[in-house]
């Protein structure tokens, strides 16, 4: 009885916790019906892991980076990375990089592409994503916009490989089994230099990285050699910590962390960029 009240009091605090970021995430909306939306789904997220519930992703229109975008937002990751974005305004400070082209791997459903590219508008634009799941609200996020959707997940080589998701929490996502609940389903891999062959890029002004555990690969030798700055995540790879990557990307390029945990890292590096006391 007692280890099934606790699970009772975990769900209701998690519960409590997104009513409460569904009316923060208010700040963003656009207007009154927008407010309402997140409202609604930050209420509802108690009911998501359920069978029985057939939420449907819901039309929210967003201000990011001081523009408008149309979305459709469905899950609680998604309202989890929507307060990292436009709360928090995680790449804010790339906001002065000079970017005509942008990489953005691990684009989900394509909120940090739509705030990288308030920031620069004129930008060409390959957004990468590897979960099959989320490819079409990926593009429906960013129909019309100068954006590039690729289907992969990055990895060493070119080919296919097993990639572990859930739709109860995209958290996690990836080439290797984070959550016991993940499902696996076969993706296409890709490497970065081939992917930028194959868009003809021979330089990425701002590389934007999000890919729960692939950078542990895409940074084995440092930075990209094409990629003049880099915004991102970077997260534990068993009892290695965040800060090995950080560490390393720091002998190359002067490197600003913007958070800092034992579990992952968020930072941003390149030219111009003041270093991290």
């Amino acid at each position: 009885m007692g280890a099934v009240l606790r699970e009772i009091g975990k769900r209701l605090v998690e519960w409590g916790h997104y009513i409460a970021l569904g009316i923060r995430l208010g700040a963003l909306a656009a207007d009154l019906r927008s407010r309402l939306a997140l409202a609604y789904l930050g209420a509802t997220t108690i009911l998501q892991p359920y069978r029985f519930w057939r939420g449907r992703p819901v039309r929210i229109d967003v201000m990011l980076g001081g523009r408008r975008y149309p979305v459709r937002l469905q899950t609680r990751t998604e309202l989890d990375v929507l307060g990292e974005i436009g709360l928090d305004d995680e790449y804010g400070l790339t906001d002065g990089i000079p970017a005509t082209t942008i990489v953005d791997l691990g684009a989900h459903v394509g909120l940090a592409t739509l705030r990288l590219l308030a920031a620069h508008p004129g930008a060409r634009v390959v957004a990468v994503e590897a979960d099959p799941a989320l490819i079409p609200r990926l593009r429906e996020n960013l129909a019309g916009l100068p954006v590039e959707i690729v289907h992969a997940a990055i990895s060493r080589e070119v080919g296919e490989r097993d990639f572990y998701r859930s739709d109860i929490s995209s958290w996690g996502n990836s080439l290797e089994r984070t959550l016991h609940f993940q499902s696996a389903v076969k993706v296409p891999t890709i490497t970065l230099d081939a992917l930028l062959d194959s868009r003809g890029i021979d330089r990425v002004d701002l590389l934007k990285v999000d890919v729960e555990g692939a950078e542990w690969d895409l940074f084995a030798d440092g930075p990209p050699e094409r990629a003049v700055a880099i915004v991102g995540e970077v997260h534990a790879r068993g009892e290695r910590a965040p800060r090995e990557l950080i560490d390393r990307l720091g002998r190359a390029m002067p490197v600003r962390l913007v958070s800092d945990d034992p579990w992952g890292a968020t930072f941003v590096a390149g030219p111009g960029i003041a270093r991290s006391d």
